[in-house]
C-alpha cells in the first residue's frame, strides 16, 4: 500500500510539473504569435542618455515576442555646464509629459547612469507616478547601479497601467 501511494504521489507530482510546463510554453507561443500580429503590445518610451538608451530601444524593437512597441526614444543630450544640462533635463520632462498626455503609454524605461543623468531621475519618476505610468530601469542602468528593476506603480490608484485605462477608471474624458 505504502509503494502504491508513493508511487501515485511521484507520478502525481511529475506530470503537473510536465503539465505547467507545458501550459506556460502553450501560453508564451500564443502570446508571442498574437503579438507579431500587432495585438496585445504595450507602448513604452525610453528616456535616457545616447547610448544605453538607443541600445534599449533596439534590444526591444529586436524582440518583437515580449509585445513592447517603442513610442519614443528621449535622449539627454551632453552639456558642459550645470545649468544646461538641467534645462535640456527639463526639456526631456517636459516633453515626457506631453507624450503621456496625447496618447497611452503602457510603461516607461529609463536608460542612463545615474552619475551622468542626475538632474533627470527625480522628475521623471515623480511624473510617472504622478500618472500611474510604471517606470522601470533598463538592463544598462542597473549594471552601472547595481539595483534592480523598478517600478513606480502607485498601489492605491486603480489606473497604474495606461493612460487610456486610467481616464476610463477615474472617469474623466480622453480631451481632459
Amino acid at each position: 500500500m505504502a509503494v502504491c501511494a508513493t508511487a501515485f504521489l511521484v507520478a502525481f507530482v511529475a506530470a503537473t510539473i510536465a503539465g505547467l510546463g507545458f501550459g506556460r510554453r502553450l501560453m508564451r507561443v500564443a502570446a508571442g504569435h498574437v503579438r507579431r500580429r500587432g495585438r496585445n503590445l504595450r507602448d513604452v518610451v525610453i528616456v535616457g542618455d545616447g547610448g544605453p538608451a538607443l541600445d534599449t530601444a533596439t534590444r526591444l524593437a529586436r524582440r518583437e515576442a515580449l509585445g513592447y512597441r517603442v513610442v519614443d526614444v528621449l535622449t539627454l543630450e551632453l552639456a558642459a555646464s550645470k545649468i544646461a544640462r538641467e534645462a535640456s533635463a527639463a526639456a526631456i520632462v517636459g516633453r515626457l509629459a506631453a507624450i503621456l498626455d496625447e496618447q497611452p503609454v503602457d510603461e516607461v524605461f529609463v536608460a542612463f547612469s545615474l552619475e551622468e543623468a542626475q538632474p533627470l531621475i527625480r522628475p521623471v519618476i515623480a511624473l510617472c507616478e504622478e500618472l500611474g505610468v510604471p517606470c522601470a530601469s533598463s538592463r544598462s542602468s542597473r549594471r552601472s547601479t547595481g539595483r534592480g528593476r523598478r517600478s513606480t506603480r502607485s498601489p492605491d490608484s486603480p489606473c497604474s497601467r495606461s493612460r487610456a485605462r486610467r481616464r476610463r477608471a477615474c472617469g474623466s474624458s480622453p480631451s481632459a
